[in-house]
């Protein structure tokens, strides 16, 4: 038996050779090369497996983004509508608000001017009672003229118709007629009644008139007095009584007329009322 020239004892395994040695080393390293590769490979694997896992979950991650960008971009577009009607709406009341705000002041206006109105309107009243008062005053003084006039005319009335009787009687006797002569008499005797139970008075003025005749109607009826009205609105105070006696050719001398005229103070700017009493009597004198 042929020992090998040199022996090689290493941990526990015996060489014959170096080369055996080699060879022994190589196959062991390609063992523990395999062994780590398969390690590496599982370990690759495992990697992937994971990058996988990891990317599903950044693709899980994205779209979870995305939809939440989406909603994000959703809200903020419903946010900057919102935003958009506000403004909108803000801009509505805001007009609303001036445009009240100029009704409030034309109210005020209006409020004020009515109150003015209000006020010209009592004074107005205040004059027209005054007036009606001195009206009233006059309507009375005339009244006692009216007494003395026709106490006058029933004097007059009185004489005259003795002497008419006086003359009737001697056409009586002068001359026979059919006639009633107590007839005139007694007709004569009405119209002198109706003249004394029937006195007019006439009111004739511009715009202030209006209605003075129907209102001093409805107060003057019970004593006797049947009250007339002539408006000439916007007429000069000089043409007022224009043509007055063509209009009242159906007035006796015991009547009278009441004139009412406007007068407009330029200093005091104030409107004063002026009632004049005209007797026709006197006034056919005069003429």
């Amino acid at each position: 038996m042929k020992l090998c020239p040199k022996i090689i004892l290493l941990n526990d395994r015996v060489y014959c050779s170096a080369a055996c040695e080699s060879e022994d080393n190589e196959h062991r390293n390609y063992d523990s090369y395999t062994t780590e590769t398969n390690s590496l490979k599982d370990e690759i694997q495992d990697k992937e497996k994971h990058i996988i896992r990891l990317m599903k979950k950044a693709k899980d991650f994205e779209e979870d983004v995305f939809e939440f960008e989406q909603s994000f971009i959703e809200e903020q577009n419903s946010f900057k509508n919102q935003l958009k009607n506000q403004k909108k709406r803000m801009c509505t009341l805001q007009k609303e608000i001036v445009d009240a705000e100029e009704k409030n002041k034309n109210l005020q206006k209006q409020m004020d001017s009515y109150e003015q109105m209000t006020k010209d309107m009592q004074t107005e009243m205040t004059k027209l009672k005054n007036t009606h008062a001195d009206m009233l005053k006059t309507i009375s003084e005339l009244e006692e003229r009216t007494k003395e006039d026709r106490c006058r005319l029933s004097e007059n009335t009185e004489g005259n118709a003795n002497d008419q009787q006086n003359i009737l009687d001697d056409r009586d006797k002068q001359l026979r007629t059919e006639e009633n002569v107590s007839l005139y008499d007694e007709l004569f005797k009405q119209s002198r009644n109706s003249a004394k139970t029937s006195k007019k008075l006439l009111i004739v003025g511009d715009q202030l008139a209006r209605n003075c005749a129907r209102v001093l109607h409805n107060s003057m009826k019970s004593i006797g007095y049947i009250v007339e009205g002539i408006v000439k609105p916007n007429t000069e105070a000089a043409n007022i009584t224009s043509n007055i006696f063509t209009q009242t050719m159906d007035h006796g001398q015991s009547d009278y007329i009441q004139k009412l005229k406007l007068v407009f103070n330029l200093p005091e700017n104030t409107i004063q009322i002026r009632p004049e009493t005209v007797n026709l009597k006197l006034a056919h004198e005069r003429m």
